[in-house]
Formats: structure tokens, sequence, C-alpha cells
């Protein structure tokens, strides 16, 4: 019987798209930050050292895209955090008492709580980067070690991109073909 993941503690970020978990899964504590943005989701799992064990990233679909995930998995592959992006795990995490909707159970509107077709992984080696509060700040900010990885630093400048997009465009179909492309392998 696997292990569970257990809630240590839950707090909502000062962006109203973000939440941030303490998880324990077979005695090793990590960090949770769910991030909802208009077209895209993304679970970050850090380690107590804010260094990121895995970042699943993923794309809503449109009439001309498919939906779309990738896993960025940096350094050794890690049972907790593996663990804790099954959209199993994902879609049981309790709400705080402040959450207004339950838009994180929702699947229509937060992609990761459903099994995927086909996750794309890439593998990195360990890099730091600084847990935030909001996608934005996330991907259009990135630590220098990301800035230094050229692979990892064009798909965090892309969904920088798409993120800005969607926030003064309905349709952002090229920004999301060029994330696709740098995070995705896709086209």
């Amino acid at each position: 019987m696997a292990v569970p993941v257990e809630v240590i503690n839950v707090r909502r970020a000062h962006d109203d798209d973000a939440l941030l978990y303490g998880l324990e899964h077979d005695g090793v504590t990590r960090r949770l930050a769910l991030l909802r943005g208009s077209g895209i989701s993304v679970a970050a799992v850090l380690d107590d050292d804010r260094y990121p064990r895995a970042i699943l990233l993923g794309l809503h679909g449109t009439k001309k895209l498919q939906e779309a995930r990738s896993l960025l998995r940096f350094g050794d592959r890690d049972q907790a955090s593996t663990a804790i992006l099954r959209p199993s795990t994902i879609a049981k995490l309790r709400l705080p008492r402040s959450q207004d909707g339950p838009h994180w159970k929702n699947s229509a509107e937060f992609i990761l709580n459903r099994p995927a077709g086909r996750v794309h992984v890439v593998a990195s080696p360990p890099v730091f980067v600084v847990a935030k509060q909001s996608l934005e700040e996330m991907f259009c900010n990135p630590s220098l070690s990301v800035k230094l990885n050229s692979a990892l630093n064009a798909c965090f400048r892309n969904v920088c991109d798409f993120i800005k997009c969607t926030k003064t465009s309905v349709d952002c179909v090229d920004e999301a073909q060029q994330v696709r492309a740098f995070c995705f392998a896709e086209g």
C-alpha cells in the first residue's frame, strides 16, 4: 500500500491563484506551490532549501492545440515529489479556510487534477529557483542558475511571454506554440 501524502500546512499566497502547501511523504518534507493562470497550471515541488525537485507545467488545450504537460525534473528522481505530483494527490489536497471557491478541485480550471495522456519529461541538473508567490514572478524573474541553463531559461522566458499575453489578449496561440516548442519539445 502506498504511503499517503500528509498536509502539514496550507496557506494562500498574496496571489489569489496561488496556494502554498507544506507536505510530508514517507518522512520527507516538501513544499508545494500550486499556481494557476489563464491557460496554464503549475505545480512546483521544492525541498527545505527551496531547491526545486520538480515543476509540473500544464498548458490548457485550445481549438487548435491539444492540452499538454511537461515535467521539469531537477536532479535525481525523487519518490516524494513523484507522489506529490500525482493528479489524484493534487485533487485531494485540502483547501485553506480562506479559500472562497474550490477552483483547485475543478479540473476544468486546474488541469493538473486529472490524468494526462502524455507527460513530456525534461531532466535537468539541480538548479536553484527561489520560491515565488505567483506564476509571473516564478517564470519572469528566475534565479541566476536558471538563466545560466540555456534550455531551461528558454522555457521560462517563453512561459513568461505566454503569461503576459494571456493578461492582455484572448488569442495567444503563437505564444502557446513557443511554450510547446521550448518546454514540451513539440513543433
